[in-house]
């Protein structure tokens, strides 16, 4: 799916493990692999992590 990167779904929610990396790493986006493509499907939760502030998506997606 993503070259040299290990994609796997715990949950329905995407993780990726970096070459050389120790851990998995979940993106908080949810997802399914499709014909060998990353498919992202949606969001595990609406809270956005930004300059250490939390904020719901819909702020964040209309650019305010």
């Amino acid at each position: 799916m993503l070259p040299g990167i290990e994609t796997r779904f715990v949950d329905g929610e995407i993780q990726l493990r970096m070459p050389g990396a120790v851990g998995w790493q979940a993106t908080g986006d949810l997802g399914r692999e499709e014909n060998g493509r990353l498919v992202v499907t949606g969001r595990a939760s609406e809270i956005i992590i930004r300059g250490g502030e939390n904020m719901g998506s819909s702020p964040t997606s209309r650019g305010s």
